[in-house]
Parts: C-alpha cells; structure tokens; sequence
C-alpha cells in the first residue's frame, strides 16, 4: 500500500444506487460492493434527494423506471440542475436507441443495462479521472 493511502488522502469511490425494488437494491448493491466502492441505497427518487443533499458522493446510479414512469429522468434533471458534476448513469433493462439518446441529452454519463457486472461497473468507474479515488476489489470480500 501507498504512503499516501496510508495518510488517507485517498479514498474509495462512492454511489448513490437508486431503485425503487428493494430485492433490486439488494442485489445491486452487492455487485457494486465486488468493484472496490462505497454504496449508498436510496429507494426512489426523494431518497435520492435527501443523500444527494446530504452526502458526497461520486456517482448516481439510477433505474428509469420507478413508480412514476418518468421518475428517473426527473432525478437526472434534478441532479443535473442541483450538482452539475455530479457523474449520472441511468439504468434500464429497456434502453433503445432513442432513449439513450435523449437521455445523454438530458446529461445522462452512461446508460448501464440491466442485469450489469462488477468489472463492466469497475471500468465506468476508472474512466471518471476523480483524483484521489482508488478502487480495492482484491480487498472487498
């Protein structure tokens, strides 16, 4: 290990995962936990709100569709006006052309179908360029 992960001034990336499924935020969250990041769940897109209000982090991922079928583009227009840095990747197991597309337009980073994978996730999240993030997946158990 580094000196300078010993002296903290590196630290691992975190998401805010949104679903409005509880068995979807459980599984997910166990996917994302294997690349090596910090999760915080949040059901729904008021969740959302209240963590992106309240805490850093690093990337949002949110599934399209919730409750209300335009819930997460709502959010994603939100994080957008609110945390304009803010890396937002939308996921759908429904993404069409045009879809993503609007959703890129919209500000949407990435559109992540549906069931995704821990090293697929992991290399999204090496291509940010944040300085001081470093993932550990070796580490997570």
């Amino acid at each position: 290990m580094s000196e300078l992960v010993k002296e903290g001034s590196m630290r691992r990336p975190s998401i805010c995962l949104v679903d409005d499924d509880d068995m979807m935020l459980s599984l997910f969250t166990r996917v994302l936990k294997r690349t090596g990041c910090d999760v915080i769940t949040a059901k729904g897109p008021d969740a959302a709100a209240d963590v992106l209000a309240s805490t850093q982090v690093d990337v949002m991922i949110s599934d399209l569709r919730m409750p209300n079928i335009t819930d997460g583009e709502q959010l994603l227009r939100h994080a957008q006006k609110r945390y304009p840095s803010l890396a937002v990747w939308m996921m759908s197991s429904e993404f069409c052309s045009e879809m993503r597309d609007h959703l890129m337009k919209a500000g949407a980073a990435q559109c992540i179908e549906k069931p995704f994978n821990a090293d697929n996730i992991g290399h999204l999240i090496d291509q940010l360029g944040i300085p001081n993030l470093m993932r550990d997946p070796a580490g997570v158990r």
